[in-house]
């Protein structure tokens, strides 16, 4: 069989734990704004209502506090089904009542994508790196400031 079918992507364990991995280090968008709806006190210091909070994911996902020494790694077995996430501290996609709809079906595209590329080409780093954080500029969304060189060659 060289079609995927929707139970196929149940399957691909490993592949989600790349894609949710990648996502924790380089998250689309760096921060999100919020408005405390009531006033609240957050390790010492009052935030009365109408405060607007602005969130930075891109932060609390790299917090070792949250992710371990190793934080600035890539590990996809942070996402390994023998660990456990705490909440609001991976929101690629937001969390609560103001979380993506569409994060359910941005994942399944995502696997359908990366598993044709896979199965068709091999994906190879000529700077042999992988290891490194690599530099990005956030306007709208965050993106790479110097692209990604890959070298790809059909299977």
């Amino acid at each position: 069989r060289t079609e995927l079918e929707y139970e196929d992507l149940k399957k691909l364990v490993f592949l989600e734990q790349c894609i949710k991995e990648t996502i924790r280090l380089y998250a689309v968008s760096e921060t999100t704004k919020r408005e405390a709806l009531v006033g609240i006190t957050v390790d010492g210091l009052y935030l009365p209502k109408s405060t607007i909070l602005i969130v930075a994911q891109t932060l609390i996902q790299r917090e070792p506090k949250y992710w371990g020494p190793d934080a600035e790694k890539f590990n996809p077995d942070n996402f390994g089904s023998d660990k456990t996430i705490k909440p609001f501290t991976y929101m690629p996609f937001l969390a609560g009542p103001r979380a993506c709809i569409g994060k359910h079906f941005a994942m399944m595209e995502m696997k359908v994508m990366l598993s044709k590329v896979l199965l068709n080409f091999e994906l190879h780093n000529p700077n042999q790196c992988g290891s490194e954080r690599i530099p990005c500029k956030s306007d709208m969304i965050q993106k790479p400031l110097e692209g990604v060189p890959v070298i790809i060659k059909p299977r």
